[in-house]
């Protein structure tokens, strides 16, 4: 069951990325849910089918219930891999996006709420704890922000160092992070 699970999640990842078939790609984590109920990666390919049609959905009504149906997914995801922190991050930058959309108090501490337990199983990511620093200015916890921001920084110039070209953070996040310092 767990191979057929897995071939099952990898069709509806190629749905979803490649395709953009929501449906197809719903009804593919759904088999290898019903497959496997322990994998954790079709609760993670349900939670992004719902981001998705969050992000496209232009009735508030409906674009609600399709990002708390991403988050619990998430949550069901979790369930079933406890120490994957990039679900955590990965719904965090889910709240972020929220946040741009509605600029509602609750979203900012929604990313925050995920995102800072992410930054604390990866405390030498980068882009998570840019991310964490991000939302926390939004929330006006400068002195907070302003620590991830010197970190998020730091670990940059490192990476930089290094010749980790993968890890280097957008000159555009880099001039935000730097504004929160001055």
């Amino acid at each position: 069951p767990v191979l057929l699970a897995q071939n099952y999640v990898s069709a509806g990842d190629q749905d979803l990325a490649v395709a953009g078939r929501l449906l197809d790609a719903q009804g593919r984590y759904q088999a290898a849910l019903s497959h496997d109920p322990l994998s954790s990666d079709a609760c993670r390919g349900l939670s992004r089918v719902a981001f998705v049609r969050w992000q496209h959905e232009r009735d508030d009504r409906l674009a609600d219930s399709a990002f708390a149906d991403g988050v619990k997914w998430a949550h069901a995801a979790i369930a079933r891999d406890t120490h994957n922190a990039s679900i955590r991050h990965e719904v965090g930058h889910w709240y972020q996006q929220r946040y741009a959309r509605t600029k509602a108090r609750e979203d900012a501490e929604g990313a925050v709420d995920w995102l800072l337990p992410a930054v604390r199983a990866y405390p030498t990511n980068s882009t998570w704890i840019a991310d964490l620093t991000l939302s926390l200015s939004a929330l006006d916890q400068q002195d907070e922000a302003r620590a991830y921001a010197q970190r998020a920084l730091y670990l940059d110039e490192l990476n930089h160092r290094a010749g980790h070209i993968d890890r280097y953070l957008p000159d555009d996040v880099v001039a935000r992070l730097k504004s929160l310092i001055e």
